[in-house]
């Protein structure tokens, strides 16, 4: 019997004091997993004011009585409406004349333009030309000339939007004995038709030519004539083909006299409605050699990037890391220029790729960029408690990490403020802890979005 207490105490002697009061724990935790995003982003363009060049052609015969206050009115009302949308020049000259006498411009700028000007607000008081001599109207002829010999001092522009107003209660006809002949008055219109399409063709290169006639369209008060010229040329100016279709205008569909507006009674607030609506503001498209990778300072891994037309439904192109018809990972850069058309631009700071080749952009064009954070590379485990070595076991994903110096663990003790990470690269912020450390080595080294768990009996012997 007392063989048998003796042997008992012995056991409880040999056990060490750690083994003695060992307390299991269990550390487990996740390391933040790299995070998946995707950016759109669409190449812009500018929109730039149409060249719009216009040539108003008052009566000042003796019956120009229909050219009253209100009407001078209209003229500032329809430059202030144009203004606001059209890089504009605008000759206004007297119906019956020679040359530029009496003629006065007003323009949105000088740009260009060599023929002293007119402030707008001083438009409609300018409108007092002296009665002309004559009284046969030559509109179609006068139209012609004021247009092709003030070419050379910027009036009126190669490419622009030229648009003639015709302001009368009379006609350009061609009598016979006193009496209107159709016959010879259709083949005039014909010819100067052609004259003034061979200009807006040849040689202003125009990019639309209308002929806008404000005629009595009715014999509607004495001194008026029932105009027959003047509405045909609007007729025969807006309907005449373009070698481009899209410069066609089309505002005028379903009007029986295109362009032209009877002066009887009509209100002219909104003459130009239309013409406003047909020019449109040019578009230029911006191209782009360089893409910003948005949200970025250089550290997001790119995953992939695709070319997308809009809409967004249309096909999708991927483009590849490479430096023909691909992207190049640029990083980080400062203040670099995205754009290389029309002019060099948008300057970018932060995570930018170049792109080469067919991989290049241009409105209405977008690029996705799908990234991901970095990935962070972790060689230390941390534990709160101090272990007993001899209990320590580690699983990392499920898998147990031997104890080795190759690919497994090794006990590293207590630190204060240690960077339990390993990357090197500025994009991955250092984890700083405090306590008791597994260092790593090999292939047991984990990464962001791992499981890691270890377990061990704390021990009271730990400094």
């Amino acid at each position: 019997m007392k063989k048998i207490i003796f042997l008992t105490l012995l056991a409880f002697v040999s056990c060490s004091k750690d083994e003695f009061s060992a307390n299991k724990q269990s550390n487990v935790s996740k390391a933040t997993p790299s995070t998946v995003s995707s950016t759109s982003s669409c190449a812009g363009f500018t929109l730039i004011k149409p060249e719009v060049d216009f040539l108003f052609l008052w009566d000042n015969s003796s019956s120009q009585f229909f050219v009253n206050d209100g009407l001078k009115q209209a003229l500032n009302n329809t430059i202030n409406l144009v203004s606001n949308k059209f890089n504009y020049h605008i000759m206004v000259a007297p119906l019956l004349g020679s040359g530029n006498t009496s003629a006065f411009v007003v323009a949105e700028n000088n740009v260009g333009i060599t023929y002293p000007l007119t402030p707008k607000e001083n438009a409609a008081s300018m409108i007092a030309f002296p009665v002309g001599s004559g009284s046969q109207e030559q509109a179609f002829e006068r139209s012609y000339s004021l247009i092709n010999n003030n070419r050379s001092n910027g009036v009126f522009r190669t490419g622009s939007n030229v648009i003639v107003v015709v302001m009368s209660n009379g006609d350009q006809t061609v009598t016979a004995n006193g009496y209107f002949d159709p016959s010879a008055t259709n083949a005039m219109i014909t010819q100067k038709k052609n004259d003034l399409i061979n200009l807006r063709n040849n040689v202003l290169m125009s990019n639309q030519m209308r002929f806008i006639s404000l005629v009595a369209h009715t014999a509607c008060q004495a001194g008026f004539k029932q105009n027959y010229s003047y509405k045909k040329m609007s007729q025969l100016i807006y309907n005449e083909a373009y070698a481009n279709p899209a410069q066609a205008p089309t505002d005028q569909s379903g009007s029986s006299t295109p362009d032209s507006y009877d002066i009887c009674g009509t209100s002219f607030t909104h003459l130009f409605d239309g013409i406003n609506n047909s020019i449109n503001e040019v578009l230029l498209k911006h191209k782009y050699n360089h893409w910003p990778v948005v949200g970025s300072n250089g550290c997001l891994e790119i995953l992939s990037v695709k070319k997308q037309s809009i809409p967004a439904s249309s096909t999708t192109i991927d483009i590849f890391e490479n430096n023909t018809n691909g992207y190049t990972n640029l990083g980080s850069q400062t203040n670099i220029n995205t754009r290389y058309a029309p002019t060099i631009g948008e300057p970018y700071t932060g995570h930018v790729i170049k792109l080469n080749g067919t991989a290049r952009a241009t409105y209405p064009e977008c690029i996705v960029v799908e990234t991901k954070t970095p990935t962070v590379n972790y060689g230390y485990v941390h534990m709160a408690n101090c272990p007993l070595e001899s209990t320590i076991t580690l699983r990392i994903n499920g898998v147990a990490i031997p104890k080795n110096a190759t690919n497994g663990w090794q006990y590293f003790g207590r630190a204060d403020n240690l960077n339990i990470t390993t990357n090197s690269s500025t994009c991955v912020s250092p984890e700083v802890k405090s306590g008791y450390f597994l260092k790593l080595y090999g292939s047991a080294v984990y990464s962001s979005g791992a499981s890691v768990q270890v377990d061990y009996n704390t021990s009271t012997s730990c400094p």
